[in-house]
C-alpha cells in the first residue's frame, strides 16, 4: 500500500520518509528514492552498510547508490560500531561521505590507499565524529540524560533431572560429536571443512534449542530422531543414495552460511523465526545419526517431557517468575535497585516457541499474582501488525512485560521499559549489545537493569563464569538481592561499552573483532564459531577474544582511526565560537530568561514546571510552553504572539551608545548556510565597538528592554544614526576576527588540510573549502541610549509650563510636512494636539494621525497620559500616537514617536489629589 502510493508520485511531497535498510534497498524503493532530491540522509546502524570480504553488500551496493548519487543532500551516518576490524569496510562507509574516495580505487581496496594514520587524522571532527554516553552526561549536556546499565548474571541452582539434561545437552554437543568427525571422514570421502560445517551447524541447533525450553527442545530433538526425513524423501523422489547425501551436504552447507549471518544478529533480511529455520534443518541430519545418538536424544526429549507435565520443576522459569515478583511485588530493595521497582520488562527469547511457552506460563502467573492478565504480551512474527498496539500498550500505566523474539524485536525501540531478561545464552557480543540497546538508549529516565539467566550446571555454569564474567565482567556478587531471588547474582555496571570490562580501557570504543586468533589459526568470528570454540574452551576463547580486541586497540590507536576523547573545556569554547552559546543548558536557560521577560512586559502569571512553563494572561488563557528544548520554548513565543515589527527602542543610560540587533549571514559558494543574530554595541565617546553573540546577546537585550522605550519613528538624531553602515562595517571585521577565525573558519581550514592530505594520496578534491563569505546584514532594531537625546534649551518656571506646548508644536508641524503630511492644531477644542493626514494623488487619505504632544525638559522617558486622553488612545488604537518633543529651544530638537501606546506600553493607572492655588483680578 505504501509502494502503491509512492509510485503514484513521481515527486514526493515534502516531509521526513522513514523506512528500514532493508525495505529500502529492495530494487522498487530504490527507483523511488532515485527520482527525488533529498535535503538530508541519515542511516542509523549505518555499520550494516560494508563489505563481505572485499565487495560490497546489497546494502552497499543500493543505498549507497542513491548517497553517492545526491551528493548535495547533507549525509549523516550513525553507528555504535562503526569499526568491525576490517580496513576496507571501514573505509567503504567513509567513502559513503567521501565518495571521492572511489575515484582513486575500487571500494574492496581502499585499505590499500587510506589505510593511513595521516589520512585518518584529518577526518577527525570534519567528517568522522565520536561520542559516547559518558560524553553526552558529562560534556555534552551536563546531566544525566544516560543512565548507568547494571549487567547481572544469575545462576540458578537446577532440580537433579535439569541437571542431568544439561549434561546429555553438553555431552552430545561436545563429546558425541567429537568422535562424529572421525566417522564421517570415514563413510562419507568428504573434505574436513564441509564436515566441520556440517558438524558445528549441528552443534549450533543442540545446544541453543536444548538450552532454551523444554518446549524447544522437544520440538527440535524429537526432529532429530525422526528416521523418516529428508534422506528418505530424497530417495522416495528418485535420488541414488550417494545424490541423496551430497544435495543434503550442499542444503546444510548454504543454510551454515544463512544462519551465521543470523544468529550473528544481522536479522533484518529475514523474515522467519530462528525456531522454524532450526526445525527446517533438524529433519536434513536423519542420515548422519547413529542409534547411540539418538537413544541419547530420546532420552533427553523424555525429560523435558516431564518438565512440561509439571512433574519435574523448570528451575529456569521459577527464577524469571521470583525476578517479576522483585519488581512488582517487593516493598524493600537496595538503594542502587530502587528503579526495579515498579519498572517495564522485556523478556528476549531466540525462539517463538519458547516465547509462546513463557507467555502462557507468565499469563497463568499474572493473572493469580497481579490479578491482571493484560500486564503480559507477546510479540513475535505472528502478530507483527500489531506494532503500533503494542508500542501503545508498553508506554501506558502499570504492570508490563513484554516477550518477544530477535526478529520481531528488530527495529523496535524498548526505552519505556528499564528491565530486560535474556532468557538464553546470548552468545554473540553483537546480539547482546543491540537487544541492550533497544533499552538502554536515549530517552531510558531509569537505570537499565539486564538480567542474564544460566542453569549453574555443564556448560552453562561455565559460559557465566568463564565468558560473560571476563568478557562483561560480571562477577561481582550481590548478597543484598540474593535472598530475595533465591540464586546466586553477579553484577557489573556499563557506563559507555559493552565490552569495558574486557578491554579495561574506556577511551576506545565502537568496534567488535570479526576475527581472532585461536589455538595458531585465524578464526572468522560468527556465533556457530563461538559456540564450537566455547565448548572446545571457554578459557582459551575468552582469552582469544580479548587478546583479538586490544590488538584491534593497538591497531586504532597507532593509525589514529577515531578521534581522541573530547575535552570539556573544548567542547564548550568550539560552541562557544560556532553558535555563541557553551552548551545546550545555556541555550535553554536563555530561552527561558526571554519568557520570564515576556510574562513581564504583559504583566502574566509565571507557573514553571519540570517539562513546561505556564504562562496566565490577564483575560484567563493559559499558554503552555514545553521545556523540551530551547527551540520548543522559541516556537511556541512565535505561534502565541503577535509580532510589533517596531523598529527603535531608546534606553536609560548615561552613555553616549547605540546598540544594534541584526543577522550576520554565513554563505558557502554562494548559498547562505548559516545565520545568526547578533548584537553590535557602539560608544560614540570612546569610540568602542563591540559584538554581541549567544548568551551574552541575550542577556544585553533583557538589560535593555526592561528599561527601553518603544518607538516607532526617530526625528532629530540622523548624527548618530547615519553611522550605522560605518558601524555595521566594522562589526563585520571584528565578527570575522574575533568570532570566526576560531569557529567557521577554523573548521574551513581543519577541511582545507584533509583536502590537502587526500591529494597526496591521489584523491580529488570533494569539499568545499574556500573560505565562506561572512556578512552582517542592515540592523533590523535600533537601540538608543537617553543620553542622545537633547535637554531643553531653558529653564522655564512653573507658572509658565503649559506654554512648552507651544514649543513643541512648530516642532512637530514641521516634522510632519516633512514627511509629507498635512498638519493642523486642535488643541484647542479637542483631547489630543494635531491632526495629520496624508493624501495620496487622488486626494484620498491613505494615512492619518491623532497625536497627542508631550514636552520634556530632561531626558526622562517616562510617558503619562490624563484619563481622556488614555481612553481616545484606546478607541482609536493604531491611528492614535504620542510624540515626545526632546530640546525645545535648542538649534536640533528630537522626536520620539510611538505608535498605539496603549498597546505598545504596559500603564499603570495612578489617581492623585493635587492642590492648586490661583490668583486672579476681578474689576
Amino acid at each position: 500500500k505504501t509502494l502503491d502510493f509512492l509510485a503514484e508520485h513521481s515527486e514526493l511531497p515534502s516531509g521526513w520518509y522513514i523506512g528500514s535498510i532493508d525495505t529500502l534497498k529492495q530494487a522498487e524503493y530504490i527507483s523511488i528514492l532515485e527520482k527525488n532530491d533529498w535535503d538530508a540522509i541519515v542511516v542509523d546502524e549505518a555499520h550494516k552498510l560494508g563489505l563481505i570480504g572485499r565487495d560490497p553488500n546489497l546494502r552497499w551496493e543500493n543505498l549507497g547508490k542513491i548517497i553517492r548519487k545526491k551528493k548535495d543532500a547533507v549525509l549523516i551516518l550513525l553507528s555504535a560500531t562503526p569499526h568491525k576490524g576490517k580496513a576496507n569496510d571501514y573505509l567503504s562507509r567513509v567513502a559513503l561521505i567521501d565518495p571521492s574516495l572511489l575515484e582513486v580505487t575500487n571500494v574492496g581496496a581502499l585499505d590499500k590507499v587510506f589505510d593511513k594514520p595521516d589520512y585518518y587524522q584529518r577526518t577527525h571532527n570534519i567528517i568522522v565524529f565520536r561520542r559516547n554516553k559518558e560524553d553526552v552526561n558529562n560534556v555534552y549536556e551536563l546531566k544525566e540524560i544516560f543512565k548507568p546499565c547494571n549487567m547481572l548474571a544469575v545462576l540458578i541452582e537446577p532440580e537433579e533431572e535439569e541437571s542431568e539434561l544439561l549434561k546429555n545437552v553438553t555431552d552430545l554437543a561436545v563429546t558425541y560429536l567429537g568422535r562424529y568427525y572421525s566417522y564421517m571422514m570415514q563413510t562419507t570421502g568428504w573434505k574436513a571443512g564441509k564436515i566441520q560445517s556440517i558438524l558445528a551447524l549441528l552443534r549450533t541447533i543442540i545446544i541453543k534449542r536444548g538450552l532454551s525450553s523444554p518446549q524447544a527442545l522437544v520440538k527440535t530433538f524429537s526432529k532429530l530422531v525422526e528416521k523418516r526425513g529428508r534422506y528418505i524423501e530424497l530417495l522416495e523422489q528418485g535420488y541414488s543414495p550417494e545424490e541423496a547425501e551430497e544435495k543434503i551436504a550442499q542444503e546444510l552447507e548454504d543454510y551454515s552460511r544463512k544462519l551465521d549471518e543470523l544468529l550473528t544478529g544481522d536479522i533484518g533480511e529475514y523474515e522467519s523465526e530462528l525456531d522454524e529455520e532450526f526445525d527446517r534443518l533438524a529433519s536434513r541430519f536423519d542420515k548422519f545419526l547413529d542409534e547411540s545418538f539418538r537413544e541419547k536424544l530420546e532420552a533427553t526429549v523424555d525429560i523435558a517431557k516431564r518438565i512440561l507435565a509439571g512433574e519435574i520443576r523448570d528451575s529456569k522459569l521459577e527464577t524469571l517468575k521470583r525476578i517479576l515478583r522483585l519488581v512488582y511485588q517487593s516493598s524493600e530493595l537496595p538503594e542502587e535497585f530502587k528503579d526495579l521497582s515498579g519498572g517495564k520488562v522485556i523478556i528476549f527469547t531466540e525462539f517463538k516457541d519458547t516465547a509462546y511457552y513463557l507467555h502462557k506460563k507468565l499469563l497463568e502467573w499474572a493473572e493469580k499474582e497481579l490479578g491482571n492478565r493484560d500486564a503480559v504480551k507477546i510479540f513475535t512474527s505472528d502478530n507483527r501488525s500489531e506494532i503500533e498496539a503494542i508500542k501503545k500498550w508498553l508506554a501506558g500505566k502499570g504492570e508490563r512485560i513484554l516477550i518477544t523474539t530477535d526478529v520481531a524485536g528488530e527495529g523496535l525501540n524498548l526505552q519505556h521499559a528499564n528491565i530486560l531478561v535474556n532468557y538464553e545464552i546470548t552468545w554473540s557480543p553483537v546480539r547482546l549489545e543491540q537487544r541492550i540497546g533497544r533499552v538502554w538508549r536515549y530517552g531510558q529516565r531509569r537505570t537499565t537493569y539486564v538480567f542474564n539467566l544460566f542453569l549453574a550446571d555443564a556448560l552453562e555454569r561455565e559460559v557465566a563464569e568463564v565468558v560473560f564474567s571476563k568478557l562483561y565482567g560480571i562477577s561481582i556478587s550481590l548478597g543484598k538481592l540474593e535472598p530475595i531471588v533465591g540464586e546466586k547474582i553477579f553484577l557489573s555496571t556499563i557506563k559507555n561499552e559493552l565490552l569495558e570490562h574486557a578491554l579495561e580501557d574506556r577511551t576506545v570504543g565502537g568496534f567488535i573483532p570479526v576475527e581472532l586468533e585461536f589455538k595458531d589459526k585465524k578464526v572468522t568470528l560468527s556465533e556457530m564459531r563461538i559456540i564450537e570454540l566455547v565448548t572446545k574452551s571457554a578459557k582459551a576463547f575468552v582469552n582469544a577474544f580479548i587478546a583479538a580486541l586490544k590488538k584491534l586497540v593497538r591497531e586504532i590507536k597507532l593509525k589514529r582511526i577515531y578521534p581522541s576523547s573530547v575535552e570539556a573545556g573544548r567542547v564548550r569554547n568550539d560552541l562557544r565560537y560556532l553558535t555563541g552559546f557553551e552548551d545546550a543548558s545555556e541555550a535553554m536557560e536563555a530561552a527561558r530568561n526571554i519568557v520570564l521577560l515576556i510574562s513581564e512586559f504583559i504583566n502574566a502569571e509565571i507557573e514553571e514546571r519540570e517539562e513546561k512553563i505556564l504562562l496566565k494572561l490577564k483575560d484567563g488563557k493559559i499558554i503552555d510552553i514545553s521545556k523540551k528544548s530551547p527551540e520548543t520554548i522559541l516556537t511556541a513565543i512565535l505561534q502565541n504572539f503577535e509580532v510589533d515589527c517596531v523598529k527603535y527602542f531608546v534606553f536609560k543610560s548615561d552613555k553616549k551608545e547605540l546598540f544594534a540587533l541584526s543577522e550576520v549571514e554565513i554563505s558557502v559558494a554562494e548559498e547562505v548556510r548559516y545565520r545568526e543574530p547578533v548584537g553590535i554595541s557602539a560608544d560614540f565617546e570612546t569610540k568602542k565597538l563591540k559584538v554581541w553573540r549567544g548568551k551574552q546577546l541575550l542577556e544585553k537585550l533583557q538589560e535593555l528592554l526592561t528599561q527601553a522605550l518603544p518607538v516607532d519613528e526617530v526625528y532629530g538624531l540622523e548624527d548618530f544614526l547615519n553611522q550605522i553602515p560605518q558601524i555595521t562595517i566594522a562589526a563585520n571585521s571584528t565578527y570575522i576576527q574575533d568570532e570566526a577565525r576560531e569557529g567557521i573558519l577554523k573548521i574551513i581550514e581543519n577541511v582545507r588540510k584533509y583536502e590537502d592530505v587526500k591529494k597526496l594520496l591521489r584523491g580529488r578534491s570533494f569539499f568545499f573549502h574556500e573560505n565562506p563569505r561572512i556578512k552582517i546584514n542592515e540592523p533590523k532594531f535600533i537601540f538608543l541610549s537617553s543620553a542622545l537625546l537633547p535637554e531643553a534649551g531653558i529653564v522655564l518656571s512653573n507658572e509658565v509650563w503649559d506654554w512648552t506646548e507651544d514649543e513643541s508644536i512648530p516642532i512637530v508641524m514641521n516634522y510632519e510636512g516633512l514627511k509629507g503630511r498635512e498638519a493642523s492644531r486642535v488643541s484647542g477644542f479637542e483631547h489630543f494636539d494635531v491632526k495629520s493626514v496624508k493624501r495620496d494623488e487622488e486626494g484620498s487619505i491613505i494615512d492619518e494621525r491623532i497625536i497627542e504632544v508631550k514636552t520634556k525638559l530632561g531626558k526622562s522617558l517616562s510617558v503619562g497620559l490624563k484619563r481622556e486622553e488614555y481612553e481616545l488612545a484606546r478607541e482609536l488604537s493604531d491611528k492614535y500616537w504620542i510624540y515626545l518633543v526632546y530640546g525645545i529651544k535648542t538649534y536640533k530638537p528630537v522626536i520620539l514617536a510611538i505608535r498605539n501606546p496603549i498597546k505598545r506600553l504596559l500603564f499603570q493607572k495612578k489617581v492623585a489629589v493635587e492642590r492648586r492655588e490661583e490668583y486672579f483680578f476681578n474689576p
